[in-house]
């Protein structure tokens, strides 16, 4: 499973999408899983990724909450900047730019441009707090990028899906008719040839070992070739048994003296192992039509039934390759390789018109060969052959029964065998990267026994590693499906129990851990619960008053009255409206008075429309400071005539003269600049009055050294009037 590329894709027929199964692992674990088609699939991606930015968005929401909600009472002027900001802003990435802007103006980072001015350093617990801040904001914009990266690739864990068990076919070698055998057989095969030639030059190192040495042979060049590989229940597909291990060794050697010498001049003849029997002869030809045909290999087994089967019990099976290269034209020579030495002979022009110089020598030596499987699992047990691992006894293996069959019967015989005998004439690298192969004439310079033996020995790996997946390509019959058909279970008339106890890989499926899955779900559903739980407490949170004024509110409110109020709000949840923006606002629409205006009640988040009171956007004088403009409600100022007003309700432009006449926010600017009032109307009506409680607005800078007062005191009775001077009081934070 894990080598996806040497995976060959069944038909979508074969598995089933958008159901749960156990995934295996490589680590021996199963992952509960979920297979989607590819263009599901990617939308999933596409989904999990904006699900991951959402997921970040909304912890930094309750983050900045919780950090509203429990920061102290009291607090210094920069650090309510600061939890406004935090209010404010929405995102993790616009809290960066905000706190790292009041982190470097907290420290001094940044510099008056135009008329410098007495810079009031802040305290170093404002300084930390911005900090503070940046890191956590930055942490989470990191997060959010990370995540919508890298979060999708984490749950998309592969392309397998769980086999569909009533299309799996795999027929006993002695109930099938020749035809079907090469058919069934054959394709497998080619397939493993077609992987190897386009991706088989990174198997050597990574998978498969083979090694190939010179040896000491007086009758011509010789060779030996060695090889070794393993493959896992998990690379099998296996869901259950992915600790069982298939250990593959095997090796083949240069052999001369099975070249008989008795033979006919026109033939090369081989007695496999020096027996005599005629299944162990074999002719290659050096003359005549053959030559104009490609070369081939032959195979041949152990000669003799009974030790044949001794072997295959003992796990270790013998086999021989022979060839018929013997006489074939090249255009190139080569004078070191045992079955490619060439010979010099007068040139010829092949049917194509190349001309022909050089052709292999006859005599090539045929291979003998052996390969030994072992199946190990559960910590050490194992087992030498296949016909012993198919056994019912084995069952401590974990691997249901039907599937050790097949995989015991699949390889039976040795893999190099197997795909040499069913390839055909591709078996051969020389044939296939010979353009003229087709009328016999190959390039020996550049062919190699190694080069054979390696795409062979990788063939065999492929194959055996697509042993289970390729139980689904196979179309037969509804008669072999239920007749000759290791699967069926013909006794209950259904598959047998296990048959579907793997999965298949597949470029046309993204598999899911459905785990992961349930978890991002879950953590998406609470977060919106918790948002909306805290959303409608926002909305629906009243301090004890009416959730909107009524007329009869409105008609109470007397401008000539004292209103007693308390200085400090104990209510945290009021943190959040008064911080929005949208109240702060109505700050300015009330002249920072504090008390509530009739036509903009602090319950209400929109104001009465009105052209009596408007709010216009306004700069200092020409040459006045680097003014970054100032929000104004007092009419006069603004040039806007004024109606009566209505009916039950009352003007309050007197109580805005005081902010708006100045231009500037409570304590600004330093006493120490050369600041002028721009021209004001004369108040002609008392200020608002106030409790005794109300605090006396005051600059103060925020070390806390100095403690000057800016704005005229509204410490008066009902009947007192505004008498134009600035008084001393005491200070108090928040004001």
């Amino acid at each position: 499973m894990s080598d996806f590329n040497l995976k060959r894709p069944p038909p979508s027929t074969a598995y089933l999408l958008n159901t749960p199964f156990d995934m295996p692992t490589g680590d021996q674990r199963l992952i509960r899983a979920i297979a989607f088609s590819d263009s599901t699939g990617q939308y999933v991606n596409a989904g999990l990724s904006v699900v991951f930015t959402l997921i970040f968005a909304w912890l930094w929401g309750l983050v900045a909450a919780a950090i509203i909600y429990y920061a102290p009472h009291r607090f210094s002027r920069r650090r309510l900047v600061a939890l406004v900001a935090l209010r404010n802003c929405t995102d993790p990435w616009s809290a960066f730019i905000a706190f790292s802007t009041f982190t470097m103006d907290s420290m001094g980072c940044c510099a008056q441009r135009r008329r410098p001015r007495r810079y009031y350093a802040a305290t170093w617990q404002d300084s930390l707090f911005g900090f503070l801040l940046v890191l956590l904001s930055l942490a989470v914009v990191a997060g959010s990028i990370t995540m919508g990266i890298r979060g999708p690739p984490l749950i998309q864990i592969g392309r397998f899906a769980p086999i569909r068990a009533d299309i799996l076919f795999f027929p006993p070698v002695e109930k099938l008719e020749p035809a079907i055998y090469r058919a069934f057989r054959g394709d497998p095969a080619v397939r493993a040839l077609s992987s190897i030639d386009l991706l088989g030059a990174g198997l050597r190192n990574g998978k498969v070992a083979i090694k190939g040495s010179t040896i000491a042979d007086p009758n011509g060049p010789g060779y030996r070739v060695t090889y070794d590989y393993n493959i896992t229940g998990y690379e099998f597909g296996l869901k259950h048994s992915g600790d069982l291990k298939l250990s593959v060794r095997g090796a083949c050697r240069t052999e001369y003296g099975w070249l008989d010498e008795d033979a006919p001049e026109d033939v090369d003849r081989y007695r496999a192992f020096g027996s005599s029997i005629p299944k162990a002869v074999f002719d290659a030809n050096l003359t005549g039509p053959a030559l104009k045909f490609p070369p081939r290999l032959a195979f041949i087994g152990w000669p003799e039934a009974k030790e044949e089967w001794s072997q295959k019990q003992a796990g270790n099976v013998s086999f021989a390759i022979l060839t018929t290269l013997a006489h074939r034209g090249s255009d190139k020579e080569r004078k070191d390789d045992p079955w490619y030495l060439t010979e010099n002979i007068p040139a010829y022009n092949d049917s194509r018109g190349d001309s022909i110089t050089h052709r292999v020598k006859s005599g090539r030596p045929a291979l003998s060969c052996w390969e030994n499987n072992t199946w190990s699992c559960c910590g050490g047990k194992s087992v030498n052959g296949n016909v012993e691992f198919s056994k019912e006894a084995t069952d401590y293996f974990g691997v249901p029964y039907v599937l050790r069959d097949v995989l015991a019967r699949a390889l039976l015989t040795p893999s190099i065998m197997r795909i040499g005998r069913n390839a055909g004439m591709s078996a051969l690298s020389s044939v296939v990267s010979s353009p003229n192969s087709i009328i016999g004439t190959i390039d020996a310079g550049s062919s190699s026994l190694l080069k054979d033996m390696e795409r062979l020995i990788l063939a065999g790996y492929v194959s055996a590693l697509n042993i289970l997946s390729d139980t689904t390509m196979f179309e037969a019959s509804k008669e072999d499906m239920k007749e000759n058909n290791l699967f069926w279970d013909g006794e209950n008339s259904r598959q047998k129990d296990g048959a579907d106890d793997f999965v298949v890989a597949s470029p046309d499926v993204q598999t899911f851990n459905l785990t992961g899955l349930i978890i991002v779900g879950v953590i998406v559903v609470f977060l919106l619960i918790t948002k909306l739980i805290l959303t409608l407490k926002l909305t629906f949170h009243t301090n004890n008053t009416h959730a909107y004024p009524t007329d009869r509110d409105i008609d109470a409110i007397d401008p000539h009255q004292e209103v007693s109020y308390s200085p400090f709000n104990k209510d945290r949840w009021a943190r959040f409206k008064a911080f929005s923006a949208v109240h702060l606002l109505r700050n300015t629409y009330e002249a920072g008075t504090g008390v509530p205006e009739d036509d903009w009640m602090c319950s209400a988040d929109l104001p009465e429309p009105s052209e009596e009171k408007p709010l216009r956007l306004v700069h200092c004088g020409k040459g006045e400071y680097s003014c970054a403009g100032h929000i104004a409600t007092d009419p006069e100022l603004l040039g806007v005539t004024t109606s009566s007003a209505e009916s039950g309700k009352r003007s309050r432009s007197h109580s805005n003269s005081i902010t708006t006449l100045s231009g500037f926010q409570t304590g600004y600017p330093p006493p120490e600049s050369n600041f002028r009032f721009p021209p004001v109307t004369p108040l002609t009506t008392p200020p608002v009055a106030t409790s005794s409680t109300w605090p006396v607005q005051r600059y103060r800078d925020d070390v806390g050294q100095n403690s000057v007062p800016l704005l005229p005191v509204h410490r008066h009775s009902s009947s007192s009037g505004y008498d134009g001077t600035w008084r001393d009081g005491p200070w108090r934070d928040g004001t």
